[in-house]
C-alpha cells in the first residue's frame, strides 16, 4: 500500500519501506537539501538551467519568478516581493548567485545576499554560478 506523503509502502511486518533510504531507515537521514536562487531577472533562463542541476542532485530549489518593472521598483509589490524572496533564504539551507562572466549583481541581489551572509547560508564562490552571457552588441 502506497501512502499520500512518502515515497514508501508497508511491508508485510508493518515496518517501513523507503525507496530513498532503504528498508527501515529514518527519513530524516535523508531531508532534501533546501538551496535559494538568487540573481537578477536578466538571468532568469540561467536560473532555470541551475535549478535543473539543483533539483537534479535531489535539493529543493527556490527561486524569484516575477518580474518588476524598472519604474515600479520602488513600489509596494516590489516590497513585498523582497520580503517574500528573504522569507526563502530563511527556509533554505543555502543561497547559490547567478551571475555572468562580469560578475554583475544588481542592488536586490546585492541586499539578497548580505541577508544571506548574516544568516550563514551563503557560501561566497562556492556558492556562485557564471554564465557566459552574451553582451548585447555580440547578439
Amino acid at each position: 500500500m502506497t501512502t499520500d506523503r512518502h515515497p514508501f509502502t508497508l511491508s508485510p511486518s508493518s515496518l517501513q519501506w523507503c525507496e530513498l533510504c532503504g528498508y527501515g531507515e529514518s527519513h530524516a537521514k535523508h531531508k532534501p537539501k533546501v538551496v535559494t536562487i538568487c540573481g537578477s531577472m536578466r538571468f532568469f533562463e540561467q536560473m532555470l538551467t541551475v535549478a535543473a542541476q539543483e533539483t537534479a542532485k535531489g535539493h529543493i530549489v527556490l527561486a524569484p519568478f516575477c518580474v518588476v518593472a524598472p519604474e515600479d521598483q520602488g513600489n509596494e509589490r516590489k516590497a513585498m516581493l523582497d520580503r517574500l524572496h528573504f522569507q526563502k533564504i530563511d527556509m533554505s539551507d543555502e543561497v547559490i548567485v547567478v551571475t555572468n562572466q562580469h560578475g554583475y549583481v544588481g542592488d536586490s541581489t546585492r541586499r539578497e545576499m548580505a541577508y544571506a551572509i548574516g544568516a550563514g547560508k551563503f557560501l561566497g564562490l562556492d556558492s556562485t554560478r557564471e554564465f557566459n552571457i552574451p553582451e548585447e552588441g555580440d547578439r
